[in-house]
């Protein structure tokens, strides 16, 4: 990820750790030449001013240490943290009472202070993590992969569920409910993944579908497309691991009985012998991700493949 997309995702991102803007005694100090190119790429995606966008860019300090007050000094009362941009820049706390005591303790008279805007909340940032922790925890009793979250501007802890019928069944079948406030949001149906029939022999996991966000993990592997004993490694520097393919993937054998990975649109991606590169990620265990089961000869480590698969051009 380059130093733009990086200052991107804290400056877009509806969350608690945002930017804000900075006083004009700070706007004289002179820009560094990294600063002003972030500010560039920055005013350019936001369409503003230079200058502006480094005012923006040098407040994530600021805004930073108002949250991390707020969180210390108010903990019954802060309930979050965010920016928009449209129409105007603004920076929003919300807080469950005492707004002008807040604001008069901590804004008046700071570089925020004329940016910041105040919200009513029912829950502290506190009550909703626990939520959160309580909804995980009540997730991992019915082993469910579905994902969840806290949208501070709605006030609310969410669940990412595909499919939330099965989910009540789980619940129900063990008596257990969602803490509350939850807000569901749907993430499926997801396409359903072709039919896997491996040729006779070898071992090929799929991992499940998903139950909550279709999120996959951002490392890379590169190296030699193997099968050892019927099980399909991917080899690096003297070690292999098992690969665990994305859901829409299959194998097949050429006629001359080579093994050849297909995506979901049927299209040879890879062939054993080949050196590939995937993203995804290294896990220790595979028992809630893998459809099947994985015999003991296949064992890892194990690398949680993504949803791209290519063939490396050969030197």
């Amino acid at each position: 990820m380059d130093r733009f997309a990086q200052i991107a995702l804290i400056l877009l991102a509806g969350g608690c750790l945002l930017c804000g803007c900075t006083s004009q005694a700070g706007a004289q100090i002179p820009a560094s030449d990294a600063l002003r190119r972030d500010a560039e790429a920055y005013a350019a995606a936001q369409n503003v001013s230079v200058s502006e966008a480094v005012l923006r860019l040098r407040a994530q300090d600021p805004v930073g240490e108002l949250q991390a007050v707020l969180l210390e000094q108010e903990p019954e009362a802060f309930a979050g943290l965010w920016i928009e941009h449209d129409p105007d820049y603004r920076v929003f706390v919300a807080v469950t009472r005492d707004q002008r005591c807040i604001r008069g303790r901590y804004i008046v008279g700071g570089p925020l202070a004329d940016v910041v805007e105040m919200r009513e909340a029912e829950m502290t940032w506190a009550e909703l993590t626990a939520t959160q922790m309580a909804l995980m925890q009540v997730l991992d009793l019915v082993d469910s992969r579905a994902h969840t979250g806290v949208d501070v501007k709605e006030n609310c802890v969410l669940l990412y569920a595909s499919d939330y019928q099965a989910l009540e069944a789980k619940l129900g079948a063990l008596d257990l409910s969602l803490p509350d406030p939850v807000c569901l949001v749907q993430t499926g149906p997801y396409a359903e993944a072709p039919p896997v029939d491996p040729p006779p022999g070898i071992v090929f996991p799929r991992q499940r579908p998903p139950e909550g966000l279709g999120a996959e993990m951002t490392a890379l592997i590169v190296g030699e497309l193997l099968e050892v004993d019927g099980c399909l490694r991917v080899g690096t520097g003297g070690e292999s691991h098992l690969i665990i393919w994305h859901r829409n993937y299959i194998v097949t054998a050429a006629e001359d009985g080579r093994l050849q990975i297909r995506n979901g649109s049927g299209l040879l991606v890879a062939e054993v012998g080949d050196v590939v590169s995937m993203g995804g990620g290294e896990t220790p265990a595979v028992e809630r991700v893998a459809v099947t089961e994985i015999p003991d000869h296949c064992g890892g480590p194990y690398w949680i493949a993504g949803s791209r698969v290519e063939r490396q051009a050969s030197e």
